[in-house]
């Protein structure tokens, strides 16, 4: 299987007992991946599918919309209790991640037009 890079740091940061998110922390996921942009969104669904290739046999893989994903006329709802444990970490994981670099981008780019 190719490597992800993306994938492959985030599970790196996991803790080694997953526990089931709170209801807070999902929706904190859900309201945040509401909002993301269709670059956003794609990389969170290849997340998916690659947590997906990585841990299930080649016959539960064929499925395109993998636990429970419904397609709609804007992209993709997933349920996020349907997901793995595991796979809502990594998509917590990434999403913080990715609202801290684009909080840091803002920051960097209000100093630089400060001056």
């Amino acid at each position: 299987m190719t490597s992800f890079p993306i994938y492959d740091n985030i599970e790196q940061q996991l803790p080694e007992v997953i526990v089931e998110l709170t209801e807070e922390e999902k929706d904190f996921l859900t309201d945040h991946i509401t909002e993301f942009n269709s670059t956003e969104h794609e990389i969170i669904y290849a997340l998916i599918r690659y947590y997906q290739r990585k841990h299930q046999t080649e016959e539960e893989v064929s499925s395109i919309f993998p636990y429970g994903g419904r397609k709609l006329k804007k992209g993709i709802k997933y349920d996020v209790a349907k997901l793995p444990c595991t796979l809502q970490h990594i998509l917590l994981t990434f999403v913080r991640i990715h609202l801290d670099s684009l909080n840091e981008r803002m920051v960097t780019t209000e100093l630089s037009s400060d001056t």
